[in-house]
């Protein structure tokens, strides 16, 4: 009978279609037994949309991971150099290593908050340096230097200065510095 064919057509349509009830009218042997909308398609696109946040989701965990780690590493590389490394940014001392502190006499992390003037003999060798190294940085070229520096006691060393700015596109970030004595 025509109802029965109409019923097993339904049936497989239910069966392979995610129905919410409104709009299309559903007729079965002439009479409309109910209405129904197919959301197969915005139900297809919701569940690949969920799975390529998930993904994504995945990559942002994997990719924060892999940074945690090389950020790990830098810092113990930075934190046992032989070298002197100082990070500064508004004229302070913002970071410091061991071996910074060590060459310039102070303890620990001391030098953090100083002025960096601290380490220069005079206010004339701090403002020459100034004006010699600042249009180069400002500019994000690299400064490759010597000179007389003060330790905490007051003495002078004799140190090699090679300094980068911390961002080329704005040098105003700060300026990483590597000194040996």
């Amino acid at each position: 009978s025509r109802t029965a064919l109409l019923a097993a057509a339904l049936a497989a349509a239910l069966a392979t279609t995610t129905l919410l009830g409104a709009c299309a009218p559903l007729i079965v042997g002439g009479a409309m037994v109910g209405t129904a909308l197919s959301v197969t398609d915005r139900r297809t696109s919701e569940e690949a949309l969920l799975k390529h946040r998930n993904e994504l989701e995945e990559t942002v965990r994997q990719r924060s991971a892999e940074l945690a780690a090389t950020a790990r590493d830098l810092e113990m590389f930075v934190a046992n150099s032989p070298i002197g490394v100082a990070y500064s940014s508004g004229g302070l001392i913002q970071r410091i290593n061991p071996a910074m502190a060590d060459m310039f006499g102070y303890a620990g992390t001391d030098m953090i908050g100083m002025p960096g003037r601290v380490v220069y003999l005079s206010d004339e060798d701090y403002a020459t340096f100034g004006r010699n190294a600042g249009p180069l940085l400002s500019r994000g070229e690299p400064i490759h230097s010597e000179m007389w520096l003060r330790h905490a006691d007051g003495h002078p060393i004799w140190t090699q200065i090679d300094a980068y700015v911390a961002d080329t596109c704005d040098t105003a970030h700060g300026t990483w510095w590597m000194m040996q004595d």
